[in-house]
């Protein structure tokens, strides 16, 4: 039986890439603000806001309903916003809130217990070296990935016993079009790292026994 990775986030960056790469071995879902329905045997795409968590819930039942089980949940949804502590807009914290920590929480709220039931499941959180230390001009974006983390480390802690695992995944820059929108020909000060490596990274990961627990790891980036 295939594996299902329900991926959160896919319009563009990561997101799209993880979805477009592994369709190919694994059942698809994956759900984006933007993104509008397409279906194949092996692939579905949903429009929803996790924010909303009638909307978690409707992507998580139509995932069911298409596949009838999950195996896995990518969350990679999230802003790129940075300012300075000083000058951070306060609707910029709250919309980098909404979607980094309050929309992952809805989502694992739909789907642990699922996954319990399954007795086995596996969250992957896509977070960002700045989930662990802190640099200049992220002040906001570095307290809500660590805020995720540590979401992360919460799952993972009460629900190992239900054969559910959990773990953040630390990326340093990648070379995304969000990325490159940003920081155009200066992105390479920052030796980032390419899709491909993410996906090797996403493909080692799941390539683990069931009973392999790991809490976070880092690729690429400076602390």
């Amino acid at each position: 039986m295939k594996k299902v990775i329900l991926i959160a986030g896919g319009s563009r960056g990561i997101g799209k890439y993880l979805a477009e790469s592994l369709k190919d071995k694994f059942l698809i879902s994956v759900c984006s603000r933007t993104l509008e329905w397409t279906e194949y045997d092996n692939f579905f795409s949903y429009k929803c806001d996790l924010r909303n968590r009638e909307d978690a819930r409707g992507f998580v039942n139509t995932t069911l309903n298409k596949f009838d089980h999950i195996d896995v949940v990518i969350y990679n949804a999230g802003l790129m916003l940075y300012d300075d502590l000083l000058s951070v807009r306060e609707e910029d914290i709250d919309a980098m809130y909404e979607i980094v920590v309050k929309g992952y929480l809805f989502l694992c709220q739909e789907i642990i217990p699922i996954m319990r039931k399954q007795q086995h499941g596996y969250i992957i959180n896509i977070s960002s070296t700045r989930g662990i230390t802190a640099a200049p001009d992220k002040s906001a974006y570095s307290a809500m990935k660590r805020a995720a983390t540590s979401l992360t480390d919460s799952i993972r802690i009460e629900n190992e016993q239900y054969g559910i695992r959990a773990i953040s995944v630390h990326f340093g820059m990648v070379d995304t079009d969000s990325s490159r929108e940003k920081y155009g020909d200066e992105i390479h000060r920052f030796n980032p790292i390419g899709l491909s490596s993410v996906l090797e990274t996403i493909r080692f990961l799941l390539s683990f026994a069931k009973d392999t627990q790991i809490d976070s790891i880092v690729v690429g980036g400076k602390l």
